[in-house]
């Protein structure tokens, strides 16, 4: 099985409001990239997110939403395990200045062995 996308869609998150997007899956994937956009184009310089799988913090702290607003291949590369029935959550705060909407993409591949959600597993 070669790469799958999953979507997550956000709701109006007013300025300097947050959102957590989750979801799960019953199958185990590699997250390989994590792709955001914002409905009106609006570019998040100033808002951040903290991203974590199965409760385990994959970012040491917030990191800014624009570094992943980039096409596919500008991106960067997380390679992060997220096991089967273990919950992917994207919690990121509006510093936008106005309200903006969000939906993440998240650029999975086939999990193979026991790896701990939140993982770096590397290239296939």
């Amino acid at each position: 099985m070669g790469t799958r996308v999953f979507l997550e869609s956000g709701s109006s998150v007013a300025a300097a409001g947050n959102e957590s997007l989750t979801d799960a899956d019953n199958e185990s994937w590699v997250i390989e990239r994590i792709q955001v956009t914002e409905e009106s184009a609006t570019t998040l310089d100033a808002s951040t997110a903290t991203v974590s799988v199965g409760g385990n913090n994959v970012t040491d702290s917030s990191v800014i939403v624009s570094t992943m607003q980039a096409d596919y291949d500008r991106v960067p590369v997380w390679d992060v395990a997220w096991p089967a029935n273990k919950t992917f959550e994207f919690s990121w705060t509006n510093n936008s200045g106005a309200a903006a909407t969000i939906n993440v993409n998240l650029w999975v591949r086939a999990l193979s062995g026991d790896q701990s959600a939140g993982d770096i597993v590397g290239s296939p």
